[in-house]
């Protein structure tokens, strides 16, 4: 799996994520080439207190490895991939 930040590119299909203000907090999200938002592609949510959220039933089709509740695996290192 390759992940990038967007950036505007016609030449290939990669999934980009993507840093947007939803609902006045952030989220990072997976979009497509042109930017516009997959469908379960939200990852996460930084709350205006610094807490982040892991969104729940992520896509599996998108290639991450996800949890029993569908969201994005996390490594502490103590993980063993």
């Amino acid at each position: 799996m390759k992940l990038k930040v967007y950036e505007k590119n016609e030449e290939n299909k990669i999934r980009y994520l993507r840093l947007m203000e939803i609902f006045d907090e952030v989220s990072l999200v997976v979009v497509d080439e042109n930017g516009e938002r997959v469908d379960y592609g939200n990852i996460l949510v930084i709350k205006d207190n610094g807490t982040i959220y892991l969104n729940r039933d992520i896509n599996p089709a998108l290639g991450f490895q996800l949890d029993d509740n569908g969201r994005m695996r996390m490594y502490d290192g103590r993980n063993k991939d």
